[in-house]
């Protein structure tokens, strides 16, 4: 661990948190059936203290809900950008937390983009982000603290390993189309990729040789996360090396025989959209299925 990743996980010591839970006046989605409230939570992390907001939403009907973690791609995501799954999980019971990240919308601190240079920093922060969420989330009387589900894309698959090996209160987590190579590998292939002057095959072989910086290496993490996984793949995806990622994942299973299950959608390209039918695969259902196999029924 570099002295800048210590330097982020320094707080863990002695965690504090500076926590308001404010009520929303209106319930999500127009119905009476799910209620709503704005959770603002601190991170504490020396150098990179900010406090952040998001939404806490969930079923109103008796008992604890399991809950839905949203974890963002890269850009300036806000507490809506997996919107549009929000209702799929509140019709089946769960509760759902998504927030605005660092440096977005109402959450203060400085958005920074993900390189090669900072991201064994950046990507264990914005972790690090997510673990005072939890911290928060686990202890509300809506929540079943047993049952809590990191859901994220893209550069997600870097963050949520992170946060999966920090936090014994995670217990299952979902990735979709989320990278498993170093961020530095993993921009070298895109820049073939995304680009279409080459194919995904050269740029999987391009990327093989890449001797630049390779930046914040996923592997270390995945190895120490115990929790029961999903990931999803799209074989026609130019932004993240599938074919890569796949065999990381399947290399490390044999080395100790973690509990992930890996999906591909062989024609799918990156956000799961079928490249020859213009639609999008049923990962949704896949993931609702695989949770009502995986999550223990008392939860709802």
């Amino acid at each position: 661990m570099t002295p800048v990743m210590k330097s982020v996980f320094i707080f863990l010591a002695s965690i504090f948190s500076g926590i308001t839970v404010v009520c929303s006046a209106q319930p999500a989605f127009g119905t009476n059936s799910i209620d709503s409230t704005t959770i603002q939570f601190s991170n504490p992390s020396v150098g990179f203290q900010a406090d952040l907001e998001g939404l806490l939403q969930w079923p109103l009907n008796e008992g604890r809900h399991p809950l839905v973690v949203f974890i963002h791609g890269s850009g300036k995501g806000t507490r809506y950008e997996y919107s549009d799954m929000f209702s799929n999980f509140l019709q089946k019971g769960y509760a759902v937390f998504s927030y605005d990240k660092r440096g977005v919308n109402k959450s203060g601190g400085t958005y920074n983009g993900v390189g090669p240079k900072n991201s064994p920093m950046m990507i264990p922060l914005l972790a690090s982000d997510v673990y005072e969420a939890l911290e928060t989330l686990r202890k509300r009387p809506e929540i079943d603290s047993s049952a809590i589900v990191l859901v994220g894309a893209s550069q997600a698959g870097w963050i949520i390993p992170v946060i999966a090996s920090m936090s014994k209160s995670v217990s299952h987590y979902m990735i979709m189309y989320g990278p498993t190579v170093t961020v530095g590998e993993e921009i070298y292939y895109s820049r073939f990729a995304e680009q279409r002057e080459s194919s995904i095959e050269d740029a999987e072989r391009f990327m093989a040789g890449y001797t630049g910086i390779k930046g914040f290496d996923p592997i270390p993490y995945i190895m120490q996360v115990n929790q029961k996984g999903l990931w999803i793949f799209g074989g026609e995806d130019h932004s993240i090396p599938t074919a890569k990622s796949m065999q990381i994942l399947d290399s490390l299973n044999k080395i100790s025989s973690k509990p992930y299950t890996i999906k591909l959608y062989p024609q799918a390209g990156h956000g799961l959209k079928n490249m020859e039918t213009g639609l999008f695969e049923d990962y949704v259902s896949l993931m609702m299925e695989w949770l009502g196999k995986n999550i223990k029924k008392k939860a709802f």
